[in-house]
C-alpha cells in the first residue's frame, strides 16, 4: 500500500480545548507506521476547572476509526496532569489518520470537549527483495529462493510466506515458508512435478497483518526430458550380422542425473535393461538372426532418471533382402501348338517373404534351345509356336543364380486352315502331324467329301468347280471351322449346258436314284428329247439361211422405206380429229390423275414380271439342290442305261 507522508513536522503538539482545557502532546518519533508498530503517547493535561473524566484517543482514518488509548484525568483547577502510554497501531485502519481526543465526564459519560489534530500515516505494506539460484531446472533439482522482509521503517519483519507455482494463470502447486527477523530462505526439490513454464508468485504476511504480494516474481522452466545421442556402427546389415548401438544420456543445462536406467526394445521386445552407475554412456551388441525379415527394424531406447525424468528415442536400421529360393508354378502340363503357357513366379528371401523383382523365364524345346523368353515379375505367359512337333519341353526361370523349371508336353495336334480365293479353296495343315482324311465341304444342302493327305506345314489347292454345280452358295468347312458367304461356282459352258439347266425339273429328281427301276426309261426319254432338239435347231438354222435376203433386195427395201418416209403425209378422210382442247398450264412438281393411273399400271406390270422370275428361279434352285453329284453313276452318260 502507498504511504502518505505527513505534511507538517511537529516538535510538540499543543491542543487547546474549549473551556480553558489544554493538552500538550509530545511529537511522534516517525511519521509512517505499519500495523503493529508501537505508538508512544506522552503529554500533559491542564484545565481551569476541577475535572474528573477520561481522555479518549481515537485514530480516524477515512471511514474507519479505532481507539488506541484511554487516560483517566483528575485535576483541580489549573493543575497539570502528565500522561504517558505506549500503544500498538491496529491493523483495521489504514491511510492518513487524524488523532481525535475526546474528554468525557466520568460520572455522566457525557462528552465535555472534542478536538482533532493532524496525525500520522498508517500502512500494512511490507518491503521485500528476493534472489533465486537459477531459472531453468531439471526434474529432481532443487530450487532455492532467498529474501529479506522489512517494514516501512526498515525494521525486520517476521511472519510467513506463501509461494505459488502457476502455469497459464492456473496454480499447479503452492508451498509456504516462515521468515524471522526479516530473513526468508526457501528450498524445494523439483522432483515428480509436472514439467513446464512456471510463473512464481510470493505473498508475505507478518505477525501483525502487514503484507506484500509479489506477482510474477520469477519465470522458471522445469524440464522432465532426457536428451540422448545414439548411433549405430552402420546403417545396413546382412542377416547374421551384429548390430552395435552406443549412446549417452544427459539432462538440460548439464544437470546432474542420478540412477539413470536404459531399456532397449528391438522390434517391440525388450532386449536389454541397463543401470548407468558412473557415467551416462551405454552400448549394446545385438546379433541378427539368419532368417530375420528384411527392411526396416526399429530400436526404441527408453531412459529414466531420479525425479521423474524420462527420455525416448527411436532409431531404425535396415536388413538386406537376400534371395534364397525361386519357385516356378506352371498352370498346366500339356499343350498344343499355338497355346499359351501360363505360370506364376515367386522369388523368396531369407525370411520366406516375396521379393519384388524381375525374373527371366524361357521356353526350351527338346534340344534345350530357347524357343521364346521374357522378363516377368509375378505372373506371365509364353506362347508355343505353331506346328511345334510333339515332344517334351520345359519352362525355366532364373534370377540371382537361383533357378527352377517345369516339364511340359507338346501334344499331337491336327488342324487344317482354309482360305478361299474365288472358287479355289486352299487347305493348309497347321497341325504338328501329317493329316490324312476327308475334307468336308457343305454348300447349302449339298455335302461333298474329298480325301486329302498333307504333311505338317504343307498346303493344297482344290478347285470347287470339281466338287459343286454352278450356283451361288454359302460354304461351311467343318474341318477348319471356316464359313464363306455367297461363293459363285461357274463351270465352263458346253453345248448341252443350256438344255441341262432347262431340264433341271426333270433331271433333278431322276438323277438321285440311278439304280431305280424307272431310271433307265426316264434317261432314255431325256436322250430322245435332246437329240430331237438338236435336229430341230440344225434344221431351223438352214431354213433361216435360205430365207436370208440378198444385198440388192436389201438395198431396194431401204430405198423404198426412205421414199415412204419422205412422202408427204396425207390425211385420211376417215380420221376424226378432235377439236383442240385448251389445257391448263402444266404445274411442274404436281402429278395429274392421268399420271397417277399410268404409274400404277406400270408398277403392277413390273411386280408381275418380277414374281414370275422369282418363281422360275426358285423352281430351278430347288431342282439343283436336289442333285448330289456323289450319287451319279461313273463312266459317262451312256452308263446311265
Amino acid at each position: 500500500m502507498k504511504t502518505v507522508t505527513i505534511l507538517l513536522s511537529l516538535t510538540f503538539l499543543l491542543i487547546i480545548l474549549p473551556v480553558n482545557a489544554l493538552v500538550i502532546l509530545d511529537s511522534f518519533d516517525k511519521q509512517v507506521y505499519n500495523s503493529g508498530d508501537k505508538l508512544f503517547l506522552n503529554g500533559e493535561f491542564i484545565r481551569d476547572v476541577d475535572t474528573r473524566g477520561y481522555l479518549n484517543f481515537n485514530l480516524q482514518c477515512g471511514n474507519n476509526s479505532a481507539r488506541i488509548a484511554t487516560i483517566l484525568v483528575d485535576t483541580d483547577k489549573a493543575d497539570k496532569q502528565k500522561f504517558s502510554q505506549l500503544v500498538l497501531v491496529p491493523r483495521n485502519v489504514n491511510g492518513e489518520c487524524e488523532i481525535e481526543i475526546k474528554l468525557t465526564d466520568e460520572s455522566t459519560g457525557e462528552t465535555i470537549e472534542v478536538t482533532k489534530m493532524v496525525g500520522i500515516t498508517i500502512t500494512d505494506e511490507l518491503n521485500a527483495d528476493f534472489a533465486i539460484n537459477k531459472n531453468k531446472f531439471q526434474l529432481g533439482e532443487t530450487l532455492e529462493l532467498m529474501g529479506n522482509v522489512n517494514k516501512k521503517d526498515n525494521s525486520l519483519a517476521s511472519g510467513s510466506a506463501a509461494i505459488y507455482f502457476n502455469i497459464e494463470n492456473q496454480t499447479i502447486f503452492l508451498d509456504s515458508v516462515t521468515f524471522n527477523n526479516g530473513e526468508l530462505e526457501y528450498k524445494r526439490d523439483l522432483g515428480f512435478i509436472p514439467p513446464g513454464e512456471y510463473n512464481v508468485d510470493v505473498e508475505l504476511f507478518d505477525n501483525f497483518g502487514n503484507k506484500k504480494f509479489l506477482e510474477d516474481l520469477y519465470l522458471i522452466s522445469i524440464s522432465g526430458n532426457l536428451k540422448m545421442t545414439s548411433n549405430f556402427d552402420k546403417s545396413i546389415y546382412d542377416p547374421g550380422n551384429n548390430v552395435i548401438l552406443s549412446g549417452s544420456v544427459y539432462g538440460l543445462n548439464n544437470a546432474i542425473l542420478n540412477n539413470v536406467e536404459v531399456d532397449v526394445l528391438i522390434d517391440g521386445k525388450t532386449y536389454e535393461n541397463l543401470v548407468l552407475q558412473d557415467s551416462n554412456f551405454y552400448s549394446i551388441n545385438y546379433p541378427l538372426a539368419k532368417n530375420i525379415k528384411s527392411g526396416k527394424h526399429a530400436i526404441i531406447v527408453n531412459t529414466k532418471a531420479d525425479g521423474g525424468n524420462y527420455g525416448k528415442e527411436t532409431l531404425n536400421f535396415t536388413v538386406t533382402q537376400i534371395p534364397t529360393k525361386l519357385n516356378l508354378d506352371v498352370k498346366s502340363s500339356s499343350f498344343i501348338p499355338g497355346e499359351e503357357v501360363f505360370f506364376s513366379l515367386n522369388l523368396i528371401d531369407q525370411a520366406g517373404d516375396n521379393i519384388e523383382d524381375t525374373i527371366n523365364v524361357a521356353l526350351l524345346n527338346k534340344d534345350n534351345k530357347i524357343v521364346s523368353s521374357g522378363i516377368f515379375t509375378d505372373n506371365g505367359k509364353l506362347k508355343i509356336p505353331e506346328m511345334s512337333k510333339p515332344n517334351t519341353w520345359k519352362v525355366k526361370a532364373e534370377k540371382y543364380g537361383l533357378n527352377d523349371e517345369a516339364a511340359i508336353t507338346i501334344k499331337e495336334y491336327t488342324k487344317l486352315e482354309t482360305e478361299l480365293n474365288g472358287d479355289k479353296l486352299t487347305i493348309k495343315n497347321i497341325g504338328n502331324i501329317k493329316y490324312k482324311g476327308p475334307l468336308t465341304v457343305i454348300a447349302g444342302s449339298l455335302e461333298k467329301n474329298k480325301n486329302i493327305v498333307l504333311g505338317s506345314g504343307e498346303n493344297k489347292e482344290i478347285d470347287l468347280k470339281d466338287l459343286l454345280p454352278n450356283g451361288i452358295f454359302d460354304l461351311k468347312i467343318p474341318t477348319s471351322g471356316k464359313e464363306f458367304k455367297n461363293v459363285a461356282i461357274n463351270k465352263p459352258k458346253s453345248m448341252f449346258s443350256g438344255l441341262s439347266s432347262g431340264f433341271d425339273s426333270l433331271t433333278g429328281n431322276v438323277a438321285k436314284n440311278v439304280e431305280g427301276p424307272s431310271r433307265k426309261f426316264g434317261l432314255g426319254f431325256l436322250l430322245l428329247i435332246l437329240v430331237g432338239c438338236t435336229l430341230f435347231l440344225v434344221f431351223r438354222r438352214k431354213m433361216d439361211n435360205g430365207r436370208k435376203p440378198s444385198y440388192e433386195n436389201l438395198s431396194k427395201m431401204k430405198t423404198n422405206k426412205m421414199d415412204i418416209l419422205e412422202e408427204p403425209r396425207k390425211e385420211s378422210p376417215y380420221v376424226h380429229r378432235e377439236q383442240p382442247v385448251h389445257r391448263q398450264p402444266v404445274e411442274y412438281g404436281k402429278a395429274t390423275q392421268e399420271d397417277i393411273d399410268d404409274f400404277k399400271r406400270r408398277m403392277v406390270k413390273n411386280l408381275q414380271e418380277e414374281n414370275q422370275k422369282k418363281s422360275w428361279n426358285q423352281f430351278v434352285n430347288q431342282q439343283k439342290d436336289s442333285m448330289n453329284e456323289d450319287n451319279k453313276p461313273k463312266g459317262g452318260m451312256f452308263n446311265m442305261f
